[in-house]
């Protein structure tokens, strides 16, 4: 796994020497959709498969914090 170091900085050195790659989000990483958002949502209902995304702390927070999380569902639910 990675350091711990390297999970508090997130460099992009640390993540480009990760063990494993992490899948991105979205089906396609050239278009903005609001699908990062519904798996979040998604994520913090632990209605998600194993491996199926992963988040850092950063994206996480967004979930948790109530202020935040208000416009995560606001994105979420749009077209």
């Amino acid at each position: 796994g990675m350091s711990k170091n390297c999970l508090r900085k997130l460099t992009r050195t640390c993540l480009e020497d990760a063990p494993v790659s992490l899948p991105f989000v979205a089906s396609s990483v050239d278009t903005v959709s609001n699908e990062y958002f519904s798996a979040l949502l998604r994520w913090n209902e632990r209605q998600v498969g194993l491996g199926e995304v992963a988040f850092i702390p950063t994206d996480v927070a967004l979930v948790v914090d109530a202020g935040l999380r208000q416009h995560v569902i606001r994105f979420a639910t749009r077209p």
